[in-house]
């Protein structure tokens, strides 16, 4: 178990790495050729006084499977290689990350259920591509493509720019932050979808840069009356990067 962090709320990533630190010497080395990491993440969320509410709400761990074969073993340079680039990953040490993301989800202001409570979609993606210790470099800012089709099979699109980390409201990614009159206007609102439900497709746009793979996950919030209860979902996916779009992921020194 990995203990809280000081800052309340944590807003954030946590990044797990198996290492070997019999075979590699006094300088721990990733590991490739096992796959003995599992992991989930849970939220809390209280109120106090009259009326007050525990709301809890997990998620599972996204493990990158690492690659069994002749390159099992102590990594030595310093790079995880989720896939080739063409560059410094020549061989992989791990899959590629998904080719599209799949987010299946109640349109915001939708009231499924018919007892006047509203529902929202919060989501989260972080890019595959990561250097924890200078936290530059390619491939700096990832535009993540987002296709919207609702249950009549209309189809529309916007994008986001994701770096690091990017956690928003799905009305919020064509309108102004914040709860406001033009969530109603977005194209994630069940007014102007006409179904309550639907799913956005996800993916990295590529560049001349390898390393535009994404990761997400997906927060469902039900408020009203009674309060706001919540639930966290991995996302679905569809393909992998293809070679030549590998990521890559430096890990820091020990």
């Amino acid at each position: 178990m990995i203990k809280g962090v000081p800052r309340q709320p944590f807003i954030g990533e946590l990044k797990c790495i198996e290492v070997d630190t019999v075979t590699a010497g006094s300088t721990p080395q990733a590991l490739t050729g096992v796959n003995d990491f599992t992991g989930s993440a849970r939220i809390y969320a209280s109120t106090t006084g009259n009326g007050g509410s525990v709301d809890v709400r997990e998620y599972s761990a996204i493990g990158i499977q690492s690659v069994v074969g002749a390159s099992s073993g102590p990594i030595d340079t310093g790079v995880l290689c989720l896939g080739t680039n063409g560059g410094n990953c020549t061989t992989a040490t791990h899959a590629s990350c998904p080719g599209t993301l799949i987010l299946d989800h109640f349109f915001d202001g939708a009231d499924p259920f018919g007892d006047n409570d509203s529902v929202g979609t919060t989501l989260t993606l972080v890019p595959c591509t990561e250097a924890p210790e200078t936290q530059i470099g390619p491939p700096g800012i990832t535009v993540a493509q987002l296709l919207i089709i609702n249950e009549f099979e209309q189809r529309f699109s916007s994008n986001r720019h994701v770096q690091c980390f990017e956690t928003t409201r799905l009305s919020d990614i064509d309108s102004v932050p914040g709860v406001d009159p033009g969530d109603a206007t977005s194209i994630f609102s069940v007014g102007v979808q006409g179904t309550i439900t639907g799913q956005t497709r996800i993916r990295g746009v590529p560049t001349n840069e390898a390393g535009h793979g994404l990761l997400g996950i997906s927060e469902e919030t039900h408020s009203g009356a009674r309060g706001s209860f919540s639930t966290a979902a991995n996302l679905h996916f569809d393909g992998s990067r293809g070679a030549g779009f590998g990521d890559t992921i430096s890990i820091p020194a020990p």
